[in-house]
């Protein structure tokens, strides 16, 4: 991503006047979020020059959304939402420590002596630290729980925001074993292998908990900084054993369920998404009385036991 351009602080004062003034009479959510992160956009270029918070530009900015509704807030990436959050709380020295937060790496700054070997010095994104409680998730930005800002917790929350992300990648047969893999990993944590991921078989009020492996996922490690980590160990793989007694008859959906440090999310087994995941095993027959399908739904894998 380019750096952006930094900007005086009168220059945000005039064009963050005319920017309140459009989200104020701007109809939509989409329309309205477009507006919020053209403001935050603004702020982050303006804060090179600013050497205290501008709270009369902040003070234009929490008037002019101070009627939105939250849902436009709350749709927005964690890092300007919790600005947003603390300007309509009324905390805006917090919300402009974490508007000095998101800049770094964002805007281009000038220095003024050289480092020793001639490179130019540079400012690299931070990333998101979250603070776990569950069963909430906190942004562990500037102000949380910082007695000098007094900013409710609630702006810092995120746990909406921790959604699970699921991809199925393989699945085959071996005799009456049905493999299942693929990756899933909950947006803004990062993977370990101490997470506890399952797969689950439900038909009605029966359940069949099958332990899956955590595995390591070199392919989908991208980038510098957390995109070196984060989903290192999004890969999990699981064995559904057709002969299982507990698999009784009947329509059994599958789905995939992640626990990191007591957050629990849980995402159906969807559509196939690669050619490894079309492979033959619809009919399996399992004895001489019994017969297993594999349903590939649009909603989700299901096992048809008859």
């Amino acid at each position: 991503m380019a750096r952006l351009a930094a900007t005086t602080v009168a220059e945000l004062d005039a064009e963050l006047a005319e920017l309140s003034t459009r989200i104020a009479t701007t109809d939509g959510i989409g329309a309205q979020r477009a507006e919020l992160r053209a403001a935050h956009e603004l702020l982050l270029r303006a804060t090179p020059a600013a050497a205290r918070p501008p709270l009369g530009a902040l003070g234009t900015l929490a008037r002019a959304i101070e009627p939105l509704p939250p849902r436009v807030i709350d749709g927005l990436a964690p890092r300007p939402r919790t600005v947003f959050r603390l300007l309509q709380a009324g905390v805006p020295a917090a919300a402009w420590e974490v508007v000095a937060d998101n800049a770094t790496g964002m805007v281009t700054t000038t220095f003024g002596a050289a480092t020793s070997s001639g490179a130019a010095r540079t400012d690299w994104r931070l990333p998101l630290l979250t603070r776990i409680e569950p069963p909430a998730v906190f942004a562990w930005l500037p102000g949380f729980r910082d007695p000098r800002f007094g900013a409710p917790d609630e702006c810092y929350d995120i746990t909406p925001l921790i959604r699970p992300a699921f991809a199925l990648d393989e699945a085959w047969r071996d005799g009456s074993r049905l493999h299942l893999a693929g990756s899933m990993s909950l947006e803004h944590l990062d993977t370990s292998p101490a997470e506890t991921v399952q797969l689950v078989a439900t038909a009605g009020d029966r359940e069949l908990v099958v332990p899956a492996v955590r595995m390591r996922r070199p392919d989908l490690v991208r980038g510098t900084g957390s995109a070196l980590t984060r989903l290192a160990w999004a890969g999990w793989s699981a064995t559904v054993d057709l002969r299982d007694r507990r698999l009784g008859g009947g329509e059994w959906a599958l789905s995939v369920v992640l626990e990191h440090d007591g957050i629990r999310r849980t995402s159906a087994v969807a559509v196939a998404r690669t050619e490894l995941t079309r492979p033959d095993v619809h009919g399996l027959r399992v004895g001489l009385r019994r017969r297993v399908t594999l349903d590939p739904a649009e909603k989700g894998w299901r096992l048809l036991v008859s």
